[in-house]
């Protein structure tokens, strides 16, 4: 007979400061963050994180909207600070958390599939890219018992992919990679904004913000 181990997160351990990419407090406690939690979140989850604040915002986020944040439902996303004249972290809600608010309201009721637009060569700094135009997603809301369609915005490609630096046009590696995910994941954001304005509101997606600046 085969033996059941029932294996318990052992929470009196901790790992040695020096180990730490980012130091852990003591008062972290009281988010209900321990020595081994916080380093899962700074290795693992957040790996990009470069300053103890960062993680702090992203746990007052989530606790304030009753998110599980190792389930990473938001984004540290590097940005332009024209007031800093430097990239600093800034937090921005993920295309998954965009959808659980819409789930949370009981009325979400699916999308359409995305539409593409045709397909665009163009040379982007020193690399020619094939992409499609644009992009856009149609979702479903039950108002007053009548599933409603909502179109999204036309999101075209050149207005939202990420470069590689702020002072080159070269997409970088994800952009790349996932030309039409990346592109449809900002379309889906935006029609979830027109379908759920007092929900959402003018939160914009992390795959919206990569790559863009703050004019201040």
């Amino acid at each position: 007979m085969n033996a059941i181990v029932k294996a318990e997160i052992v929470t009196d351990i901790a790992f040695p400061a020096a180990s730490l990419r980012l130091p852990y407090h003591e008062q972290f406690a009281t988010l209900g963050i321990d020595n081994v939690r916080w380093k899962v979140l700074i290795d693992s989850i957040f790996p990009q994180a470069t300053s103890v604040d960062s993680i702090l915002m992203v746990l007052t986020y989530c606790r304030a909207r009753n998110l599980d944040i190792f389930k990473k439902p938001v984004h540290i996303v590097p940005i332009y600070s024209s007031a800093k004249k430097s990239m600093i972290d800034s937090i921005w809600p993920s295309i998954a958390e965009l959808r659980t608010t819409a789930a949370r309201t009981g009325s979400y009721a699916g999308k359409e599939e995305t539409d593409f637009g045709p397909t665009c060569k163009e040379k982007l700094g020193n690399i020619e890219v094939e992409f499609p135009e644009w992009a856009q997603v149609t979702v479903y809301r039950i108002v007053q018992g009548v599933r409603c369609p909502f179109v999204g915005p036309k999101c075209y490609w050149l207005e939202y992919y990420a470069t590689e630096k702020r002072d080159k046009k070269e997409p970088n590696d994800r952009w790349l990679r996932a030309r039409h995910g990346q592109l449809e994941k900002c379309a889906e954001a935006g029609a979830l904004r027109a379908a759920f304005p007092e929900e959402i509101g003018n939160d914009y997606a992390a795959e919206e913000m990569e790559g863009q600046a703050i004019i201040e």
